[in-house]
């Protein structure tokens, strides 16, 4: 059959403009670089997506979104790999998204 209707974003149409502003490509899986911490992940991330912002607001920048996951106890621990003790698979589910493409 034909497929209808329509998508939404709080109400109003979901127009390409929201979609560049609000959405995100996700890998199924983490992307993080094992010998970085969850910090490094999140700082390298905000570099790359807000050039503009300068070292004081980059970092506080960081420091809001290490709050907004939950890993703030955990900053400075690296993310790790099959081989490398790091973040535990929650943490890094959280650490993915933060520090996406």
């Amino acid at each position: 059959g034909a497929r209808t209707g329509h998508v939404t974003f709080n109400g109003k149409p979901f127009t390409p403009l929201l979609y560049t502003r609000y959405a995100t490509f996700m890998e199924q899986g983490d992307s993080l670089w094992a010998f970085l911490t969850a910090r490094e992940q999140l700082e390298y991330a905000v570099r790359l997506s807000r050039p503009a912002l300068r070292s004081a607001e980059r970092a506080a920048a960081v420091d809001e979104l290490l709050g907004a996951l939950g890993l703030e106890s955990c900053q400075h621990t690296r993310a790790g790999n099959a081989l490398v003790r790091g973040l535990s698979g929650g943490q890094r589910r959280r650490a993915s998204p933060g520090a996406g493409p």
